[in-house]
C-alpha cells in the first residue's frame, strides 16, 4: 500500500537500525497509525496522507503523500460503462438508427457512478443492482412499487365515465378500480392462444354443452394488494368468417387466479 514511500529511519538510534524487510516497515506503519501520527492534505483532486511519526520511538515519518479519498476520479462501474456505451455509440454507422439508449447516456453514467461509489461487496452488488433495475423498470412503465393501501386518497372519481355509476379509478395503478362494493383488476388474467397471441379481455370453460364465460378482470380479496397477473392457456376457434371465440385450454390453471382474486361476476 506504501509501496515507493520513502521512509526516514534516525540514524543515531542503533535500535532502530533494524533490517528493512517488510515485516519490520509493516510493523513500523502500524505503529504509526495507532499512534494517529499522520499529516492530512487537502487538494484539488483529493484528500492526501502522510506517516509523521517519530523515528527514535520505533515509528515512521514519510516525505511521500498517499491519496486516501478522489474528489472527482470515477469509479470502475462507471469507467467500464462508459466504455460499453462508447463502443455502442461507434458502432452504429446510420445517422437515422441510433441505439434507442443514447439519448439516456449521462443518466445512465450518474447512475453507474452512485453505484460505483456505494461501497458494494461480491455479494450484494449483484443483488443491489437487480432491486434498482426491477424499481427502474416499473417506476419508467408508471407501475407502482409498494402495494396499493385501498386509502381513499389512492382514488380518483371517474363516474362521469361510465353512465353516472359509481366508479374510482386508481391513482398509483390505472389498471385498478372500484365501484361502491368491490375493486377489480382490469388485467388479472391475459390469454395467451395456440399461436402465442396474448390479449385481455373474455374467453370460456367449457362444461360440456355448457360454456362459462370468464373475464380478464377479477376482483381484489383484499388491501394491501399488489397487481398480479396471470396467463392462461387458450383454444381459439373461428366461428365465423373473423369471428373468434377463445377457450380455456385447461381449467385447471384458474385454481391460481381465485386463489389470489375472487371471481368477478359478470351483471344480467
Amino acid at each position: 500500500m506504501f509501496a515507493g514511500i520513502k521512509i526516514l529511519w534516525c540514524k543515531d538510534e542503533p535500535r532502530l537500525k533494524m533490517e528493512t524487510n517488510t515485516q519490520a516497515v509493516f510493523s513500523a506503519i502500524l505503529k504509526t497509525f495507532k499512534g494517529n501520527k499522520l499529516m492530512v492534505d487537502t487538494r484539488g483532486d483529493g484528500i492526501y496522507i502522510r506517516l509523521a511519526g517519530k523515528p527514535d520511538k520505533g515509528e515512521i515519518f514519510s516525505l511521500d503523500w498517499w491519496k486516501v479519498f478522489s474528489f472527482n476520479e470515477k469509479s470502475n462501474t462507471c469507467s467500464f460503462a462508459e466504455r460499453e456505451l462508447s463502443i455502442l455509440s461507434k458502432s452504429a454507422k446510420e445517422p437515422d438508427n441510433r441505439p434507442i439508449i443514447e439519448p439516456f447516456t449521462s443518466e445512465i453514467l450518474a447512475l453507474c457512478e452512485k453505484f460505483g461509489q456505494s461501497g458494494q461487496s461480491g455479494g450484494s452488488a449483484p443483488y443491489t443492482a437487480g432491486a434498482i433495475c426491477q424499481a427502474l423498470k416499473k417506476l419508467l412503465l408508471q407501475e407502482p412499487i409498494m402495494p396499493m393501501t385501498g386509502i381513499d386518497e389512492e382514488w380518483m372519481d371517474v363516474s362521469e365515465y361510465s353512465d353516472g355509476q359509481t366508479m374510482y379509478q386508481n391513482r398509483r395503478c390505472h389498471g385498478l378500480f372500484k365501484d361502491g362494493t368491490k375493486a377489480w383488476y382490469l388485467d388479472a388474467i391475459v390469454w395467451k392462444d395456440q399461436h402465442g397471441h396474448c390479449w385481455s379481455g373474455q374467453a370460456f370453460v367449457k362444461d360440456g354443452p355448457v360454456l362459462h364465460p370468464v373475464l380478464g378482470r377479477q376482483v381484489v380479496k383484499s388491501f394491501p394488494f399488489t397487481p398480479k397477473t396471470f396467463y392462461i392457456d387458450v383454444i381459439s376457434e373461428e366461428v365465423a368468417p373473423d369471428d373468434f371465440e377463445f377457450y380455456v385450454k385447461d381449467h385447471r390453471q384458474l385454481k391460481r387466479v381465485f386463489k389470489y382474486y375472487d371471481r368477478y361476476e359478470q351483471s344480467a
